[in-house]
């Protein structure tokens, strides 16, 4: 099945339902709720969509802590671990995402803190397919895990109600959910939409018009050319951080300051986007992720490294550009960065981030020097 990468994102805001694994067959079964509507009376859309992993050779759990604060080695997998036998993932119920043929994905399985294994064949033909289930946690607390599922095979066949589903008329059922959400959207007076919209983009299936009517359109401030402080982006005291691994952080803000795309897209890569998008394409892609805002760096509050992750912990000021009748404002951060050792370096893999003004970061105890540069 050639069109089989599409099969992702027809999964979109997917509900993991379980998974039956036949080892007589090598035959994974896994279920999922999916966003589909019936397009004629002979539809069974209100169904799970059943992906069957044909000819499995290899067949694992992994997991990792969900939060990139927290050390592997403070976890004890063993004891936590709630989905390490297969019965435990029969019933089983969590929003998901399924990666086909994923560099993002081959390196968490690569680097997994704790591996149970189900099925290992003899040999792994080439050119079989790599298929990654991740469950999406229900929080990022200490001591919530991310559990992923691993399998190679032939092939993968969609089903429904037992029967054979083509992704041509299960991309029908999944465009006619999206074509009655915006009929939904259009009679709810609390939801502003745009008239000028065209309508194919809703027909795509993918989503982005939903979000820019939640979103109620954009500020008249456009975040490419709006120019942000003339400070420096990256400046922090003496520390016993390596320098290879502080070094992505220092180059991401600073060409997320300067524009200078390729080395944004060095230290903080998106594995399964192609390698040829221009320019503008990686600024856009960029911007959208600070959402209007840039990140001085100033001082680092932690770190620690274990083998191929680390995390490090900076401080600093954020600064907001103005939107709509809100001007512009700085505000103190605290950005936590997962680190990745990718290709020969470190590579900033996830981050999360709060302020002490909102209660979501801790304070310090006494005002640093360098918060003056914003008085």
């Amino acid at each position: 099945m050639d069109d089989l990468p599409s099969i992702p994102d027809l999964l979109h805001d997917a509900t993991f339902q379980g998974l039956q694994w036949q080892l007589h067959e090598r035959s994974l079964r896994v279920f999922f709720e999916s966003l589909r509507r019936p397009v004629d009376d002979s539809d069974a859309a209100d169904s799970p969509i059943e992906l069957r992993f044909v000819n499995v050779t290899q067949l694992a759990f992994f997991s990792a802590p969900a939060n990139d604060t927290v050390r592997p080695s403070e976890v004890d997998f063993q004891s936590q671990l709630e989905n390490s036998e297969v019965t435990a993932w029969e019933e089983c119920f969590a929003e998901a995402v399924l990666y086909l043929d994923s560099q993002v994905a081959q390196l968490e399985w690569d680097l997994a803190c704790h591996r149970k294994w189900i099925y290992q064949g003899d040999d792994t033909p080439p050119n079989q397919l790599c298929a990654i289930i991740t469950l999406l946690p229900l929080n990022f607390s200490d001591g919530s895990l991310k559990e992923s599922v691993f399998v190679m095979c032939d092939s993968i066949q969609p089903m429904s109600e037992g029967k054979p589903l083509s992704l041509e008329r299960w991309r029908s059922q999944y465009q006619a959910w999206w074509e009655n959400w915006r009929e939904t959207v259009e009679e709810d007076p609390d939801i502003p939409a745009d008239d000028d919209e065209d309508d194919e983009s809703w027909k795509s299936g993918d989503g982005s018009l939903q979000e820019e009517i939640v979103l109620g359109g954009s500020s008249e401030f456009d975040e490419a050319h709006y120019a942000p402080p003339r400070k420096a982006a990256f400046r922090v005291a003496a520390n016993d951080v390596p320098p290879e691994i502080l070094a992505p952080i220092e180059a991401y803000h600073v060409g997320l300051l300067e524009g200078e795309w390729q080395k944004v897209r060095h230290a903080a890569p998106r594995l399964d986007e192609p390698e040829g998008l221009s320019e503008e394409e990686l600024a856009e892609a960029y911007l959208n992720d600070g959402l209007g805002s840039w990140s001085y760096i100033r001082q680092v509050d932690t770190w620690w490294r274990e083998g191929e992750r680390a995390c490090v912990v900076v401080r600093g000021m954020e600064h907001t550009m103005p939107e709509d009748d809100d001007p512009a404002e700085d505000c103190e951060t605290v950005i936590a960065y997962g680190l990745r050792h990718f290709e020969g370096r470190w590579i900033i893999w996830s981050s999360s981030q709060g302020w002490p003004e909102f209660g979501s970061a801790p304070e310090l105890y006494e005002e640093p020097e360098w918060k003056k540069e914003w008085d």
